[in-house]
């Protein structure tokens, strides 16, 4: 009885420890989203990473990409010149991405942390569609999602769709794979069940903000 006992015992700190790593990453992420919104005078995106490196760093392996996204001028992704509707704020349009940070989407410097699944991009998941950003000067396709949990199926009422000509979003999408945990880490490591058990624990999230400020104040937005 003991033994079961110390092993569900050490399940539970393990599922405590990465309940807790998911709220901390979902917290961090928000708050470096909204860092680099809130500045327009220098390109903020590599100190904001560095603060958010220092916070939750040592906890697994983590990948992470930056994008400003914008009102685009496109209504099919596909089309060769703007469509007229979108030059309209009432009129609905995709929203197209301006920057993209790291320029190179397998960067060493978006990757940190021990080896995992969050080594390559696009980020992925085991068990999930990976959340994947457009190029620079590309639009999001009819039905891609900028707000994870944009309601409805109408893709043309979505926030992202019916945004200002002059505001702009940063979206920060980030993949965790957690370290194993004490318990399972000492006493699973190796084992063929720990490694299905583990695909598990690999999560995305990202995170959207909206800048106060519109485009023209931000001198390191580009058009």
């Amino acid at each position: 009885m003991i033994p079961f006992v110390l092993a569900m015992a050490g399940f539970i700190w393990d599922l405590r420890h990465y309940i807790a790593q998911r709220t901390d990453l979902a917290r961090e992420m928000f708050v470096v989203a909204e860092m680099i919104a809130n500045e327009v005078d220098r390109d903020p995106i590599e100190a904001a990473l560095d603060r958010a490196k220092d916070a939750l760093g040592g906890r697994g392996q983590r990948a992470v990409s930056v994008a400003v996204v914008v009102r685009g001028d496109r209504r099919d992704a596909t089309a060769t010149g703007p469509d007229p509707a979108c030059a309209d704020d009432a009129n609905w349009c995709l929203p197209r991405v301006t920057y993209r940070w790291p320029e190179a989407v397998d960067a060493a410097d978006a990757v940190w942390g021990n080896a995992g699944d969050c080594a390559t991009f696009p980020m992925r998941t085991a068990t999930s569609t990976p959340l994947v950003l457009p190029a620079v000067d590309e639009h999001f396709s009819t039905g891609t999602r900028v707000l994870p949990h944009a309601a409805g199926t109408d893709h043309t009422t979505w926030p992202s769709r019916t945004m200002r000509d002059l505001e702009w979003w940063v979206v920060v999408d980030t993949c965790l794979h957690s370290d194993p945990g004490l318990f399972g880490g000492v006493v699973m490591r190796g084992l063929a069940f720990f490694d299905v058990a583990d695909s598990a624990f690999v999560i995305n999230r990202r995170a959207v903000w909206g800048s106060p400020h519109d485009r023209p104040e931000c001198a390191w937005c580009p058009d």
